[in-house]
């Protein structure tokens, strides 16, 4: 009787082990899923960021090649993609050249004449939900 019962106590175990091993797999699975998630995350986001200051820096050289005069007179949303001044957001589907990314210009006024404030806007898609890396910037007349 006694052989009976450790042989169903060692069968037990042995599933009991099975288990744990198995619960440890999908757990490591999960942990290498989400750490590439993150990564590709990451790397999206370091280039959007770039992205983000050559808009910032076309803005800039804007200014500089339109005047103040013209340069205050811009508002609204503009895609600049291209860097290229298009009025509105960017289309559905519209990237910039060689990446999943659209780049868009919001200008409006501070209440000071003598400025401008440019919010510069990267988004993409991340899996089934948006990202964005915005930078700000206040331009003074000089």
């Amino acid at each position: 009787m006694t052989f009976r019962l450790r042989s169903g106590q060692i069968l037990v175990e042995l599933l009991l082990a099975l288990g744990v091993m198995v619960l440890s797999v999908v757990t490591l699975a999960q942990l290498t899923t989400r750490s590439v998630s993150n990564a590709g995350f990451s790397r999206m986001q370091s280039v959007a960021s770039a992205e983000a200051t050559a808009g910032m820096e076309w803005v800039r050289q804007q200014r500089d090649q339109l005047g103040w005069d013209v340069f205050a007179q811009i508002a609204g949303t503009h895609c600049i993609n291209s860097l290229a001044w298009a009025a509105g957001e960017c289309p559905a589907g519209s990237s910039i050249t060689g990446t999943i990314l659209a780049r868009e210009v919001v200008m409006s006024g501070t209440g000071n004449p003598n400025q401008r404030q440019a919010d510069v806007v990267v988004k993409w898609q991340e899996g089934n939900r948006p990202a964005a890396v915005k930078q700000t910037t206040v331009f003074n007349r000089y």
